[in-house]
């Protein structure tokens, strides 16, 4: 006898009917499975695991009041991974420019770096080489704050996480091309602040 191996979809499928009947435990089943996944977003976005937390939790909340109106289970994981993604960016910007401490090899591999270190070398020549490199990240991140959300979300996930390329696409759920054009656009924008600066 050939049993056959249920897909995950299949799974949260069955859970989002059940939950959607007043079925607790499918409920806790959903939430249990996806909040890692969930955390790992939010915290890509916030750097900070309480607020990382908080935004999960939120997420869930909303989850539970629109789970009477998600016909397609096929669109759960969207439909969080969105909602996680949006709610972490509401907080960041509510958290008012919050400042992460960031080493200048966290930046290594962005192109022309080093025509942009020079460029502040020769405005600030007399400062000391510290000094300079907190001028290029303090840039950075400034130039990051006013990035579009979507390209700041894969800057942040590619450059302050680490994550590849594919990993990104992933966690997104965007084509590679979609993501590597992102980043590309992200790393542009960053050099044209700093140029502009």
């Amino acid at each position: 006898m050939v049993t056959s191996r249920r897909r995950p979809q299949d799974r949260f499928g069955e859970w989002v009917k059940a939950a959607r009947a007043g079925d607790e435990t499918a409920f806790r089943k959903i939430v249990e499975s996806l909040q890692g996944r969930l955390f790992a977003v939010a915290f890509s976005v916030l750097r900070d695991a309480e607020e990382a937390r908080d935004a999960v939790q939120d997420t869930f909340l909303r989850f539970w009041h629109a789970l009477p109106s998600l016909r397609n289970p096929k669109s759960l994981i969207p439909f969080l991974t969105q909602t996680v993604r949006r709610l972490s960016i509401d907080r960041l910007r509510r958290a008012k420019r919050r400042r992460v401490s960031i080493s200048y090899s966290q930046f290594a591999d962005i192109a022309d770096v080093e025509q942009l270190f020079e460029m502040l070398q020769v405005r600030i020549a007399q400062q000391r080489k510290q000094e300079l490199i907190k001028d290029l990240v303090d840039a950075v991140l400034e130039a990051v704050d006013k990035m579009p959300d979507y390209y700041r979300e894969a800057f942040l996930l590619r450059y302050m996480e680490g994550m590849s390329v594919k990993e990104i696409a992933q966690f997104l759920g965007l084509p590679q091309t979609t993501v590597e054009g992102r980043i590309f656009k992200a790393r542009q924008f960053v050099r044209d602040r700093i140029r502009r600066d």
